[in-house]
């Protein structure tokens, strides 16, 4: 987790594998129980690391961050690998802009395969696969991110068109 994540509120699920009709893994956040938080397509316990709160989300429940220690981790990675086609996506309202480029929501396996859904400090949005071990991006431009405002920020790679991310459809 880098520490310079600056989110204040996130709702994330994500959905793999070609034209997937449900979700891969979905995090909601409204029950969470001795730091834990169930991710409810396999009725798992993840643990929520660092300083948060709860706060209200889109829809439920949503996570305020510390904006420095806060983040939730999950075995179930390994099991969220990509393949021809990938979709991650997560509401955000952004308190203010990193310092850095936070993750929003990675799986990464020895920074040579896997996904970065991320924000970057001069308000960007940027989805991040590692392809052919090389990692390929595609980037919003500046200030595409408002501040304290709901935003679904959306990262598509299909093998046969590339990457594209989508801000609020």
């Amino acid at each position: 987790m880098r520490k310079n994540l600056v989110l204040t509120l996130i709702l994330a699920t994500c959905a793999v594998g070609a034209f997937a009709q449900e979700p891969k893994a979905h995090w909601s956040f409204d029950t969470i129980e001795n730091r834990q938080t169930k991710e409810a397509v396999s009725g798992r316990s993840d643990p929520l690391e660092g300083y948060f709160e709860t706060a209200p989300g889109v829809k439920g429940a949503g996570l305020l961050l510390d904006g420095f220690t806060a983040c939730l981790k999950t075995a179930g990675a390994d099991r969220i690998v990509t393949g021809r086609e990938i979709t991650v996506e997560a509401w955000i309202s952004l308190g203010e802009y990193p310092w850095n480029w936070c993750p929003i929501l990675t799986a990464e396996s020895d920074e040579v395969k896997g996904y970065r859904l991320m924000v970057g400090p001069l308000g960007q949005a940027s989805l991040e696969c590692a392809i052919g071990n090389q990692w390929i991006a595609c980037t919003t431009a500046r200030d595409a991110l408002p501040l304290r405002t709901w935003i679904h920020v959306a990262g598509v790679y299909r093998a046969d068109s590339g990457l594209t991310v989508y801000l609020n459809g």
